[in-house]
């Protein structure tokens, strides 16, 4: 999560402790949920209440989709229709979303590990 702080002073990341969220949600204008228990279903971190706290049209994209979502208010969705809205939040949530872009997802996660790997070896 330090790498992700140090993108910008516009991008808080959070450790998944229900004060925190609850105490930042309501000023955000994006929310990106990313949870992966590898076979397992993902756990609700935002709750519905914490949604409806939201400002009206601040948008969530829920990564965790594929696993039944980390966001209470997600449900999946297709690039027919990728959104909708509940409690004036727009929700994203196209299930296999880096299947639509099958050259440069893996080409992403590849330049974004490898330094860490470079780094963690002894030589």
């Amino acid at each position: 999560m330090v790498g992700m702080r140090a993108l910008g002073h516009n991008i808080t990341a959070l450790y998944p402790y229900p004060s925190a969220i609850a105490e930042h949600i309501q000023n955000v204008d994006l929310l990106i949920g990313a949870v992966l228990l590898v076979g397992q279903k993902a756990p609700h971190l935002v709750s519905e209440q914490d949604v409806a706290g939201m400002q009206k049209g601040s948008v969530i994209i829920d990564i965790s989709v594929d696993q039944g979502g980390c966001i209470e208010t997600t449900r999946p969705t297709t690039y027919e229709k990728p959104t909708f809205v509940k409690h004036g939040v727009t929700h994203f949530g196209v299930t296999n979303m880096l299947g639509a872009v099958p050259r440069t997802a893996p080409q992403s996660l590849s330049a974004s590990l490898i330094p860490s790997a470079v780094g963690g070896c002894s030589g």
